[in-house]
């Protein structure tokens, strides 16, 4: 897995679990036609794009929000 995937799990991890990290992360890759293991600086916003519905319905927007932005704001 790249480094951008461990990252993503990372943040999401201690909020959600990490079940719940792994398999939100592999489904919206699956949607976005993104290997996990080929995450690029280039895929991360669109990917925080795809997980800030479900991480609305899990905890609320502003929990969305700030996880979201962390991902964005991931640096290579």
């Amino acid at each position: 897995m790249t480094g951008y995937y461990e990252r993503i799990i990372a943040i999401l991890e201690p909020k959600i679990g990490r079940f719940m990290a792994v398999s939100v992360i592999r489904i919206k890759c699956g949607k976005l036609r993104i290997k996990p293991e080929k995450i690029t600086r280039e895929n991360l916003p669109a990917i925080a794009d795809e997980l800030f519905e479900p991480l609305t319905v899990f905890a609320g927007i502003e929990f969305a929000r700030v996880l979201t932005n962390k991902i964005r704001a991931i640096e290579a």
